[in-house]
């Protein structure tokens, strides 16, 4: 699983509470990502901003993020977020599109 995760981090001290949060975060989003994705999540302390982006690749499509933050954590917290309402998009998109055309089939019968 660990794999077709990816992180970059640069610009921080080698402090490893940066890295726990990003990787806690990139995580949670590849558990409710499709089975076959590959997640990659970059942070970059920049000067006086940090930026953050997720790219989550799989064969039913891409989901991606971007965000400028003053914030470590609050970046994190708003990649989390966009990505997350993708997937729930995603899987809302797929669970009706299959329960329409269940009931195609049904009334076909």
């Amino acid at each position: 699983m660990y794999e077709d995760l990816k992180l970059e981090i640069s610009g921080f001290d080698s402090g490893t509470e940066i890295k726990a949060l990003a990787f806690s975060v990139a995580e949670k989003l590849q558990m409710s990502s499709p089975s076959d994705s590959a997640l990659k999540l970059a942070l970059k302390k920049g000067k006086g901003a940090v930026e953050a982006s997720c790219r989550i690749a799989s064969q039913v499509g891409v989901f991606m993020a971007e965000v400028v933050s003053d914030s470590p954590v609050r970046a994190m917290q708003e990649i989390e977020s966009k990505i997350r309402t993708q997937l729930d998009n995603w899987k809302r998109d797929r669970f009706q599109c299959e329960s329409e055309s269940k009931q195609l089939r049904e009334c076909s019968i």
